[in-house]
């Protein structure tokens, strides 16, 4: 065992991400917010031009770091053929699943079952694609496809941090770190996915709009398992979660059913919205076993602002 490891295996991760939370969330005296906010979005090179409201709107910087766009920022048009990024953020991994269900990320590997907690046969051959956000980055997170989260599921774990030194020195950072899997089911037959949000050190949270009830990051965290039988359908780019502090969404796609559009590749950035994938076959991943939602049916209300 490195010293890396050694280390982070007794860090009090949870503690101190409970602390950073707390620390972000305490209110700025208006006067305050334009030096302190203007400062960390110089530091991180923020383009504030694309920003919703002023920088004296944002009573915290937690409120500034899960920051709305402007109208118009991230456009996106509806194509049932592609898959697009959910979030802003840097390729880390892009490719096919390596012996059927071996994932390498960052320079670890671990088997798909591990990360997701169950079995998808459909997976075997399938793609994946890792997108990493930095504290400069925009930190909601948009459907990839337009559909339905038919499945989801909060896996407790630990907070350890997920940049790509920790990962390889630390053997299981991301099957082993809390997360939120949920399976999304497309309008068409086989245009479905797999999409793991992971949480890390100092993420304050991570909230989903497809159960807004849904806490992470708890000193006494428990595992969740959602389905629905009318589950809520999302339009491609419409926000549907949001990270509260920055972290890492996993993309997985089933076998023979895509390939990844031409540049996408480790190193490169993405915007929410700029297609990662596009669609080649039919099939589905997972069971499908709920009715779609009747004509007419309500969703459930967004994040407050």
């Amino acid at each position: 065992m490195t010293f890396r490891a050694f280390f982070f295996r007794f860090l009090p991760s949870r503690i101190l991400s409970k602390l950073s939370g707390a620390l972000a969330r305490i209110p700025l005296p208006r006067f305050l917010r334009k030096p302190i906010l203007g400062g960390f979005a110089r530091i991180y090179r923020i383009d504030l031009r694309e920003v919703e409201g002023d920088l004296t709107s944002f009573s915290s910087l937690q409120a500034f770091f899960i920051r709305r766009l402007k109208e118009g920022a991230r456009p996106v048009k509806e194509d049932q053929a592609l898959v697009v990024s959910p979030v802003d953020g840097r390729v880390l991994t892009a490719g096919p699943l390596e012996e059927t269900t071996l994932l390498p990320i960052k320079g670890a590997r671990f088997t798909v079952p591990e990360l997701l907690g169950r079995e998808d046969p459909s997976l075997e051959g399938g793609l994946q694609v890792t997108l990493y956000l930095s504290p400069s980055d925009y930190h909601r997170i948009h459907a990839p496809i337009s559909g339905r989260v038919s499945f989801w599921s909060h896996i407790p774990g630990r907070l350890l941090p997920v940049n790509p030194f920790t990962v390889r020195s630390v053997e299981g950072v991301f099957p082993g770190n809390e997360r939120v899997v949920s399976l999304w089911e497309g309008e068409e037959e086989g245009r479905g996915l797999w999409m793991v949000l992971v949480g890390a050190l100092n993420v304050g949270s991570i909230r989903v709009l497809w159960d807004p009830e849904l806490e992470t990051n708890r000193f006494r965290p428990r595992s969740k398992e959602g389905r629905s039988s009318r589950p809520r359908r999302f339009a491609q780019g419409e926000e549907a979660a949001r990270f509260e502090l920055g972290s890492t969404v996993v993309l997985l796609l089933p076998g023979g059913r895509a390939r990844l559009v031409e540049g996408v590749k480790p190193g490169e950035t993405v915007k929410v919205g700029e297609p990662l994938g596009q669609w080649i076959g039919t099939g589905r991943p997972g069971e499908r076993e709920e009715s779609p939602p009747e004509p007419g049916e309500e969703a459930p209300s967004g994040f407050p602002p």
